[in-house]
């Protein structure tokens, strides 16, 4: 998992311009750990509509009960874009990762990875 933070922390300063003013805050830092009785390693990555639908609710369902670990970043792109990246993962396999960030005073957005055997895979619910 600390190639997958590494990689992150990269790209945004590259976004960022690699700017003196640009900052990686918090590079490491632990949020919640628990005990988990079902890995997330213990399925095959998700191929059908239905076995991503049924990978992204249990992910979703282990998030909310607080079951997954997590390691979090902030970041600030010299006032321009600021954010957190929060990874998620569950005895040590990375499952989630979530990036929250804010561009000037106008917009915000969370963009959501879900990982599986160090794939991503993806789901946009149908509103």
């Amino acid at each position: 998992m600390k190639n997958y933070i590494y990689t992150t922390c990269c790209l945004l300063l590259l976004a960022c311009g690699q700017s003196q003013n640009s900052t990686v805050q918090n590079p490491v830092q632990k949020d919640s750990v628990s005990v988990v009785t079902e890995s997330v390693e213990s399925h095959s990555n998700p191929s059908s509509v239905s076995e991503i639908k049924n990978a992204y609710a249990a992910i979703n369902d282990k998030l909310q009960r607080k079951r997954l670990d997590s390691v979090s970043f902030k970041y600030d792109c010299e006032g321009e874009r600021t954010g957190t990246v929060t990874y998620f993962s569950e005895q040590g396999r990375l499952a989630l990762i979530k990036h929250s960030f804010n561009e000037y005073s106008h917009f915000s957005a969370v963009d959501q990875y879900f990982v599986r055997q160090d794939s991503l895979f993806s789901f946009t619910p149908i509103a």
